[in-house]
């Protein structure tokens, strides 16, 4: 492939992974955001809405950074899966270990999400999505048009025994933060600056997951302490 379309090629990738993608002065670049996040993890049996759910033991935030950028990243498990948690530009990234030797699903299509701005639960939705499970993508948002017009309920993920999937999507935001954004940050356009860097903002994610041993239900609950925001030239 001559190299101006490999060029050309990477940033239509970049655009529809949901980078800004720029040129200045000769060179292209994107400004890259992460999130750092306060955040617990809690399970319940049967559907989760209206069940008492417990901590789940052991799960933890941990200090990362994506392209040298601060972020965040929560990571627990429970007796039939590990999960890890972390955002990056307007997506959130699960990935997730079947602990299990038989196979469970991850029901995301059932999903459901809350915020402080708005703190009633509701069907997540998802502007862009991309499902990974070991090595085959086995399914994603309309390629043609990177994100639909209309956010969609993503499809539920079927994980083999003792297999390892990966999730990113642009939850719909709009339902959830004042400012459409996630965490409801808000940046200066075209530019690597904050003008509210969404601390304080919660977001609350419940993943039921069904398995041989009956259905649980996950609740992640994640509360920004600061977004930041990079810009990368290529």
């Amino acid at each position: 492939m001559h190299v101006l379309d490999k060029y050309f090629r990477s940033l239509k990738n970049l655009a529809a992974a949901g980078f800004a993608v720029f040129v200045l002065a000769g060179c292209a670049g994107t400004i890259l955001v992460s999130y750092e996040f306060t955040g617990k993890l809690a399970i319940a049996n049967a559907s989760g809405m209206g069940q008492a759910f417990e901590p789940v033991a052991g799960a933890t935030v941990n200090a990362t950074s994506r392209a040298g950028v601060p972020a965040s990243s929560l990571v627990g498990s429970t007796q039939t899966s590990r999960w890890e948690v972390s955002f990056l530009n307007s997506a959130a990234e699960f990935s997730v270990e079947n602990l299990l030797a038989s196979p469970i699903t991850i029901r995301v299509d059932q999903a459901l999400v809350a915020s402080n701005f708005n703190p009633t639960p509701v069907a997540l939705r998802a502007k862009a999505f991309r499902v990974r499970v070991d090595s085959n993508w086995v399914a994603a948002s309309d390629e043609k048009n990177a994100r639909p017009q209309t956010p969609v309920a993503m499809p539920p993920i079927s994980m083999p025994g003792n297999g390892k999937a990966f999730l990113s999507f642009e939850p719909d935001s709009t339902t959830l933060f004042p400012a459409g954004t996630l965490f409801n940050a808000q940046r200066q356009f075209g530019a690597a600056v904050f003008t509210d860097n969404g601390r304080g903002s919660t977001l609350t994610i419940w993943i039921p997951i069904e398995s041989p041993a009956g259905r649980q239900t996950l609740r992640f609950d994640l509360q920004a302490t600061s977004a930041n925001a990079k810009l990368i030239t290529f």
